[in-house]
């Protein structure tokens, strides 16, 4: 806290979330008091999208991700999710879209390619850590065409 004859200030260095709140200003002299209220609202980028994430209609050329909203959106609405993706065999994260449901279709996989995905929440002050989903996801039809069969093998005769 600072003041002059004609000014206070308080200043909350290095300020988190857990700083926002009532700020009462209380000014005492011979001639009176006077106080005066003040809302704080610190503002961050969100907490990370609540897991897990989870990945299902894996087909040979999307998946369906869907996961629960950030517990804490820094103070600021959440304008959207960031939903990116991985070729494992490159292991570099691409962005695939933004929506602003807790669920999203990832189009235009390659078929049998392994992949990984991961989704952050955005605010006006940024983007949250990743929440990402812990397997690599495969690419394919949950059914494959069938083998052919084997050599076959005499058991009686």
């Amino acid at each position: 806290i600072a003041s002059t004859a004609s000014l206070a200030t308080l200043d909350i260095m290095n300020s988190e979330r857990t700083d926002s709140g009532k700020y009462t200003l209380t000014l005492q002299n011979t001639s009176g008091t006077i106080a005066a209220t003040a809302n704080v609202i610190v503002m961050d980028r969100p907490t990370p999208p609540v897991g897990p994430l989870d990945v299902t209609d894996v087909c040979k050329d999307s998946v369906s991700l869907s996961w629960k909203a950030s517990k804490d959106d820094g103070g600021v609405p959440i304008k959207h999710y960031l939903v990116e993706k991985m070729d494992t065999s490159r292991g570099t994260w691409a962005e695939v879209g933004t929506t602003s449901d807790l669920k999203f279709k990832v189009p235009k996989l390659i078929y049998k390619k392994k992949y990984k995905f991961r989704v952050k929440a955005v605010n006006e002050v940024g983007e949250s850590d990743p929440l990402e989903n812990s397997d690599e996801i495969i690419a394919k039809d949950a059914y494959e065409p069938p083998q052919s069969p084997g050599k076959p093998e005499i058991k009686d005769y």
